[in-house]
């Protein structure tokens, strides 16, 4: 029979070379498939870290915020007095007495625009006291002091 060489090899030789390097690339492969099949095992597991991770600073974000105070803050966490600006004494429904005067709410904002232009400047409210006069009911303490209270806060 007559063999035939291919770059200097046998048949049988070119044969057991070619079967080497199919099983070489084969395993070079089956080690590729292995480390991705790994790496994505390892980027599983990594996600599902993160995501438990996501979920703790979510759960720890929202315990914050229900910490945290909606209310306009006071004016003296803004460097601004913590005394009381105004006393105010409520004579009827919508009247009120503020420094011997009898005042009604527009009265009320003029005398105290000082404070309130600063109170709106620095998103803050100031203290006023507000006490009845003898003789005011319940209800109209109340009714007067709502107006107050948008602008106020009462120690």
């Amino acid at each position: 029979m007559a063999r035939f060489a291919v770059l200097g090899f046998t048949e049988a030789e070119l044969g057991f070379v070619l079967a080497a390097l199919f099983v070489a690339v084969s395993g070079f492969q089956i080690v590729q498939a292995t480390r991705a099949e790994d790496n994505a095992a390892a980027s599983r597991e990594e996600t599902e870290a993160l995501k438990d991770s996501l979920w703790v600073a979510r759960a720890e974000l929202d315990s914050l915020r229900r910490r945290t105070s909606r209310l306009t803050p006071y004016c003296s966490e803004k460097g601004e007095t913590s005394e009381l600006i105004a006393s105010v004494l409520v004579t009827g429904r919508s009247t009120y007495e503020v420094d011997g005067r009898t005042m009604r709410m527009g009265d009320i904002r003029v005398h105290l625009s000082r404070w309130l232009e600063i109170s709106s400047r620095k998103s803050c409210r100031f203290g006023i006291a507000v006490t009845p006069a003898p003789g005011v009911s319940g209800s109209d303490l109340m009714a007067a002091r709502e107006p107050l209270g948008l602008l106020f806060y009462f120690r």
